[in-house]
């Protein structure tokens, strides 16, 4: 007979009394069991003090280990991708630091759950057991949990040169592999439940959703990933599709009675979200970067008036600059006017600026241009920061000041020039490394030496005679680019780019216009979203890389060049003058060795002409 006591503190203790056997009528005292119970202080304590050593202290080893190791990794993690060196990620970093208060939060709650479990399982209320071969697999798992651990943690702390190098090229396609797997088990899990859960089908196609965009991103350098600023309401209808089907599904096993209750995996949707939403981040952190420039000056611009150059005229006495050979930066911030920087002969900086005021008080006017200047920073960054005051009714005007720097000709600087409205111009100029902005107003770049970023949110970028790389961006303007010799960049958001006569590779992208290439020597990728695309050149030097979404590509080759084609369109007809067969949309073949490249993607008329020089060329076929 067995008398079981459940005291109100919810732990339980059993006292077994005589026990009779049946086969022979002895009988044994089993004596007084010791309750063993768990106490909560001390496994929050001990959780408190690190995660996962109250776990321990409940004995459940793998999921004390997991806790353990998760925060080993992350702080391991965040000082090896904040000091290896390689492109630094942001986003990857706050996820990494939030991830530290997170998981110590979710230790403290789990483990008080896990107590009130320990001790009912110790007092049989919630009583498990586990079969022979289930504990040789949990002890083997811990086993391989300690050694994958270990390994993850021994590589970041010795950082090995093949780390950095396997994380840049594969570290995207690893995570796409994950998330497949996650909507594997999460499809696979749910089709063994007798009551399914409405929202695990929709999480899994997110999963999966977000490794194929992120795949594609990787091999075709798309911007997919962008994609789900645009799709994210499908999840809505999914999620409706979803909870109609099981309300169905239930109706028929109940033989057309009642509807059923819905239930929804809102921890798989939520932790889905997040890892989508996490890796949405870390991919796209220079999409973002310029997202928040935009937004920032937007909303400095938003604030502000800004004079015209007309009205009140003042040209304020010239400054001129020693320049010591410890400064090696210059560095320039504008409100509102037009800023030219060139190089002459001269031994000193040399400003000169000139201020306009639009107010119809004259004597308002005057008072606005004598609190008006430039003010100098020397040292090792050279600073000239323009200073003036607000005027007009609603005090949030600024007048223009319009300034030409010349810099000595014997010096070569790092320039950082940034103004809120006005154009900027950079001429006959060497300098190692420079940065321009302006929130409105277009960029002037001629004959300048070095490595150039160029950014605009509304406005023109011209570039004329350039050495060195460059990468230039405008919001809202077109862009064009006229004899440069090394890397080149373009991007714009609505806008053509136009680009000749240039010695290096070519990057162009645009979201909304017309791209126009002239000679590629080298390799090139060019895209556009909406507009047509036409590339033209007596070389092949590289690989081709060029898609439009919606836009005609009209592509002219040498006679003289060894590459391998192969171009589709989506929904148009291909014409082309080359031997090579069209046969469902596609055109495939090899020209001379077929040494680079060549890979035209659109969705409207492809047409691939080669340069003709012998009059029995063939002409051009259609399809």
């Amino acid at each position: 007979m067995v008398d079981d006591i459940l005291p109100e503190d919810g732990s339980r203790h059993r006292e077994d009394a005589e026990e009779k056997d049946g086969s022979d009528g002895s009988s044994r005292s089993s004596g007084f069991k010791p309750r063993r119970r768990k106490l909560k202080l001390i496994s929050v304590l001990l959780t408190a003090l690190f995660p996962g050593l109250g776990h321990l202290y409940l004995r459940e080893l793998g999921k004390g280990i997991a806790l353990i190791y998760f925060v080993l990794i992350d702080a391991a993690s965040l000082v090896y991708f904040s000091s290896v060196r390689m492109h630094i990620n942001v986003p990857l970093l706050v996820l990494l630091a939030l991830l530290i208060p997170v998981i110590y939060f979710y230790s403290i709650y789990d483990v008080l759950q896990s107590t009130d479990y320990w001790n009912a399982r110790r007092s049989g209320i919630a009583r498990t057991q586990r079969t022979p071969v289930q504990n040789l697999w949990r002890g083997l798992g811990l086993g391989a949990q300690l050694i994958g651990g270990g390994l993850i943690l021994f590589l970041l702390r010795q950082q090995p040169a093949w780390l950095s190098s396997f994380i840049r090229d594969y570290a995207g396609y690893t995570v796409a592999v994950i998330f497949l797997a996650a909507a594997a088990l999460l499809t696979a899990g749910e089709s063994r439940r007798k009551f399914k859960r409405t929202g695990r089908l929709t999480a899994a196609l997110l999963a999966a959703g977000v490794a194929v965009l992120l795949i594609l991103d990787l091999r075709l350098n798309r911007d997919a990933m962008l994609l789900l600023l645009r799709w994210w309401p499908v999840l809505l209808i999914l999620l409706g599709v979803e909870a109609i089907i099981n309300i169905l599904r239930v109706r028929r096993k109940r033989n057309g009675t009642g509807i059923g209750r819905v239930r929804f995996d809102l921890k798989g949707m939520l932790l889905t979200l997040i890892a989508s939403a996490s890796v949405f981040a870390i991919t796209q952190q220079d999409h973002y970067v310029q997202l928040w420039k935009k937004v920032s000056l937007d909303l400095t611009a938003a604030s502000m008036e800004f004079s015209e150059e007309t009205g009140y005229a003042v040209t304020k006495p010239p400054l001129e600059i020693s320049l010591p050979s410890e400064t090696r930066k210059l560095s320039v911030d504008g409100i509102n006017g037009n800023i030219t920087i060139s190089r002459e002969a001269v031994f000193h900086v040399q400003v000169q600026y000139k201020v306009y005021v639009d107010s119809g008080n004259l004597q308002e006017a005057a008072s606005i241009a004598d609190q008006t200047e430039v003010q100098v920073a020397p040292g090792g960054t050279l600073g000239l920061k323009v200073r003036d005051a607000s005027y007009g009714p609603s005090g949030k005007r600024h007048p223009k000041v319009n300034m030409n720097i010349v810099i000595p000709f014997n010096r070569s600087l790092t320039l950082n020039v940034t103004t809120t409205n006005g154009n900027l111009l950079v001429k006959n100029l060497a300098a190692d490394d420079v940065v321009l902005e302006t929130g409105n107003g277009k960029i002037d770049l001629i004959n300048l030496l070095g490595n150039f970023k160029a950014s605009t949110l509304n406005g023109d970028v011209h570039v004329s005679g350039f050495q060195g790389n460059l990468a230039a961006s405008s919001q809202g303007g077109n862009l064009s680019a006229d004899h440069v010799q090394g890397h080149l960049k373009l991007s714009a958001l609505v806008g053509d780019i136009a680009v000749m006569n240039t010695t290096g590779d070519i990057d162009v992208n645009t979201k909304n216009g017309n791209l126009d290439i002239e000679e590629v020597p080298k390799t090139l990728n060019a895209q556009t979203l909406n507009g047509m695309v036409q590339v033209k050149s007596n070389v092949v030097g590289g690989d081709w890389d060029v898609y439009s979404a919606v836009g005609e590509l009209r592509i002219t080759l040498p006679e003289q060049a060894d590459y391998t084609l192969e171009a589709s369109s989506g929904y148009g007809g291909i014409e082309t003058n080359l031997p090579f067969p069209v046969e469902n949309k596609t055109i495939k073949g090899v020209w001379g060795t077929g040494e680079y490249k060549v890979n035209l993607d659109g969705n409207s008329n492809v047409f691939i002409y080669k340069e003709s020089i012998n009059a029995l060329d063939p002409q051009p076929t259609k399809n």
